[in-house]
């Protein structure tokens, strides 16, 4: 099972939307994923944006997400880092050296075919 963590500032909207979006589709076609979200700011258990909710129950997704700040057990529980921008992908790698060759923004991610394959497949 791929573990796919999406980042971004505070965990109240982009990256939360994202994680429940992802994880509605990977269900919807049985693929077998586990998400997650984390902020580079994030106050731990503050809940999501209310427009953020608005969208996804727009979307039928009903999760009661609330923000997590970004740890070294969640970077190293997860295969693939996906951040919402460039500066959210210089944080993760400033802090998580390690974590470089998994990190990607999800521009970066969604433009490379043959990394996106690469990845799925393994």
């Amino acid at each position: 099972m791929k573990h796919i963590l999406f980042v971004c500032t505070g965990n109240t909207c982009r990256s939360p939307m994202a994680e429940a979006l992802l994880r509605k589709l990977a269900t919807e076609r049985g693929i077998s994923l586990e998400v997650r979200s984390a902020g580079v700011a994030a106050m731990e258990g503050t809940s999501i944006s209310h427009h953020a909710e608005a969208v996804l129950r727009d979307h039928e997704i009903y999760d009661s997400l609330t923000s997590s700040s970004l740890r070294s057990e969640t970077v190293e529980w997860s295969d693939l880092i996906l951040t919402l921008t460039g500066s959210h992908k210089q944080h993760v790698i400033h802090n998580f050296p390690h974590a470089a060759d998994k990190t990607f923004t999800l521009k970066e991610f969604t433009e490379d075919d043959e990394r996106y394959l690469r990845i799925c497949r393994n």
